[in-house]
């Protein structure tokens, strides 16, 4: 399903954001964002927002 794996990838890609050392982001759309309830995971995008990105380029520096 669909669905199913749209929500697998956005959980995985949150989880690898905290392991370079990400927190949980405040934008409602920033795949970060902390997710309460599985339909929070249908409102964020599977990207980071921009500033999570500019804070993952300084930790990978």
């Amino acid at each position: 399903d669909d669905l199913v794996l749209d929500r697998f990838r956005k959980v995985v890609i949150h989880e690898l954001g905290h392991t370079f050392g990400l927190i949980h982001c405040h934008v409602p759309s920033c795949v970060m964002r902390s997710s309460t309830y599985v339909e929070d995971l249908d409102q964020k995008k599977i990207h980071l927002c921009n500033h999570c990105r500019n804070q993952m380029e300084s930790l990978l520096e």
